[in-house]
C-alpha cells in the first residue's frame, strides 16, 4: 500500500473519533478558563489580589487539577451562559440563580447558598410596577427591566414589606 493511503486512512479514523472529556481537555490544556462577574461576591480585585467566594472556589480546583485559572469577566448575567455555551469558558462561577430554563443549556452544581428576593416601599406611595396576584405572587405590570428580574426568580421567594415612614 502506498504512503499517502496509510495518511488518508488515519486522518479518516481521527475525524471519527469522540471528543474528549471536558476535564482531560482541561488537563491536556493546562488551564481552567471560568466565566464570571466583577462583584464582591463573585469576583473582584482586592488590595491583595483577586478575591470573591466563587474565586476562592474556582482558585481551589484550578489548582487541584494542577492548571492555571483564567478568568474572565463580564459585566451583566445575561452574558455568561452566551459565553459559556460558545466554548469561549470551560465553566461559569457568577452567582447564577438555578433556573429551568437555564437548566435546558447546562448542568449546575450543588447549590452553596440561596437568598429571598425583597420588595420594599413606602407606604402611602403607589407602588406603579408590581401588584400582587390572586395565587399570591408578585406580579409585574408594564416594566420590562422588571420582568427580567421576576423571570429569573422560579426558585427564589418575594417578600413585600411596606415602610410606615
Amino acid at each position: 500500500m502506498r504512503p499517502w493511503v496509510y495518511a488518508l486512512i488515519a486522518a479518516l479514523l481521527n475525524t471519527c473519533s469522540e471528543t474528549p472529556p471536558l476535564l482531560d481537555q482541561i488537563r491536556e490544556r493546562g488551564e481552567l478558563r471560568v466565566v464570571t462577574r466583577y462583584s464582591p461576591t463573585t469576583y473582584e480585585i482586592g488590595p491583595e489580589g483577586p478575591q470573591g467566594l466563587e474565586f476562592d472556589l474556582v482558585k481551589g480546583f484550578a489548582e487541584e487539577l494542577g492548571v492555571t485559572l483564567v478568568i474572565d469577566t463580564v459585566d451583566a448575567v445575561s452574558e455568561v451562559l452566551p459565553k459559556l455555551l460558545a466554548g469561549e469558558a470551560d465553566m461559569a462561577a457568577a452567582g447564577l440563580s438555578v433556573t429551568d430554563s437555564r437548566r435546558d443549556f447546562v448542568d449546575f452544581g450543588h447549590p452553596y447558598a440561596t437568598s429571598d428576593m425583597h420588595l420594599v416601599y413606602r407606604l402611602g406611595h403607589a407602588c406603579h410596577h408590581v401588584r400582587l396576584g390572586a395565587d399570591g405572587d408578585l406580579q409585574v405590570v408594564d416594566d420590562p427591566l422588571a420582568h427580567g428580574v421576576l423571570d429569573g426568580l422560579s426558585y427564589g421567594h418575594w417578600h413585600c414589606y411596606l415602610l410606615t415612614r
